[in-house]
């Protein structure tokens, strides 16, 4: 599935020559002018991409999360019909992740530890502080984000409520 999520993305930019483009710019583009996908479609299909970082925020726009010049396009290439259940399935499956382990993926993407390193980190900070694990995950997360710190909408729940 990634080929082709990157062989679409590639051909987007491509086509439209640019580096970077609104979001908007890049859903129109495969539902108005390529006819690919629905424009309910096109925006999933461009969130799930953000999602992955196959595609990056930078300001108000778009860009590749990797190097498009490396992404051969096939001639005549139009991407599969169900291209978009797959993606949307493989970003359900990804979303069945309980809070604490998306923070701990996170905490690992942002330092390249080992799980076992960031939980015993984790622990540390409960026994501390006496703190929920998703917290103190929280805690351990902030200290090695650089940009705003997201809070998924459950863990929100469970601190305000």
């Amino acid at each position: 599935m990634t080929d082709n999520e990157k062989i679409i993305i590639s051909f987007i930019f491509k086509k439209n020559g640019k580096e970077q483009m609104k979001k908007s710019e890049f859903y129109l583009s495969l539902s108005m002018d390529l006819k690919w996908f629905k424009p309910e479609d096109a925006k999933k299909f461009t969130e799930i991409q953000i999602k992955k970082d196959f595609l990056k925020l930078k300001d108000d726009e778009i860009i590749p999360g990797f190097d498009i010049n490396k992404i051969e396009i096939p001639f005549g290439y139009n991407p599969p019909k169900d291209i978009i259940e797959k993606t949307m399935k493989q970003d359900l499956s990804k979303n069945n992740l309980n809070s604490y382990e998306k923070i701990i993926k996170n905490i690992k993407q942002k330092t390249n530890k080992e799980d076992d390193e960031i939980k015993k980190e984790i622990e540390s900070i409960i026994k501390e502080k006496n703190l929920t694990s998703e917290i103190a995950a929280l805690l351990v997360l902030k200290k090695y984000e650089t940009e705003k710190l997201e809070i998924p909408n459950d863990i929100e729940e469970k601190i305000f409520t």
